[in-house]
C-alpha cells in the first residue's frame, strides 16, 4: 500500500467516527493546528521520528506544542500514528481529512491566483460562476502573484483554468509559433 492510500485510509478511519458536526470540525481544527506545528518547527518531525523516545515522550512533545488538549478520537489516532512509526504523516492526513470535510459538506476549496487582489464583487461572480458549474459551494482561496500582467489563474482539484493575460499571451505565441 502507497503512503498516500495509507494517509488516506488514516484520513477516512478518523472521518468515519461517530460525532457531531462540532466534533469533526474541532477534529479538523486539531488536524490543523498539528500540522502547523510541524511545517513551523521542523525539530518537531525530527523528534516524532526519534526511535529513542518513547511514544509518551512524544505526545507530551506534541501536547506541550500546540498548548491546547486535543479531541480524543485526534489524540487516540496521534497515539496510534507513534506507535506505528508513521506520525510524520500528520500533515497528510491533515490534508486528506479536510478534503473529506469538505466533500461531506458539499464545498470545494478552489485556488485563484491574480495579479493584485481581487474586488470582492469580483469574488462573487467568480464564485457564483464556479459554484454554478461545480454544483458546489465554493470556498476562494486567494493567492497573489505579481508576475502575472493581469487576468487571474483558477485551480480546481487537478485542473488549472488560465485567464491571465500572461497566459493569453503564450497562447497566442504557441499558435503564431504553429501557424
Amino acid at each position: 500500500m502507497s503512503n498516500h492510500q495509507r494517509t488516506v485510509n488514516y484520513a477516512r478511519a478518523l472521518f468515519n467516527v461517530e460525532g457531531s458536526l462540532e466534533q469533526v470540525h474541532q477534529r479538523q481544527k486539531d488536524l490543523e493546528l498539528l500540522a502547523d506545528v510541524i511545517k513551523q518547527n521542523p525539530k518537531m518531525l525530527y523528534l516524532l521520528g526519534c526511535p529513542e523516545l518513547s511514544v509518551t515522550a512524544k505526545l507530551t512533545a506534541l501536547e506541550d506544542a500546540l498548548k491546547i488538549e486535543l479531541e480524543p478520537f485526534v489524540r487516540r489516532l496521534i497515539i496510534l500514528l507513534l506507535q506505528r512509526r508513521k506520525a510524520t504523516q500528520i500533515r497528510q492526513i491533515a490534508s486528506e481529512y479536510h478534503k473529506l470535510v469538505m466533500h461531506s459538506l458539499k464545498e470545494i476549496d478552489v485556488d485563484i491566483v491574480s495579479a493584485e487582489p481581487l474586488t470582492d464583487e469580483a469574488k462573487q461572480k467568480v464564485r457564483t460562476k464556479l459554484e454554478h458549474r461545480l454544483e458546489q459551494k465554493v470556498n476562494l482561496i486567494e493567492t497573489i502573484d505579481p508576475t502575472l500582467l493581469g487576468g487571474f489563474v483558477v485551480f480546481v482539484h487537478n485542473q488549472m483554468l488560465d485567464l491571465s493575460i500572461k497566459g493569453n499571451l503564450m497562447n497566442l505565441k504557441k499558435a503564431i509559433v504553429v501557424g
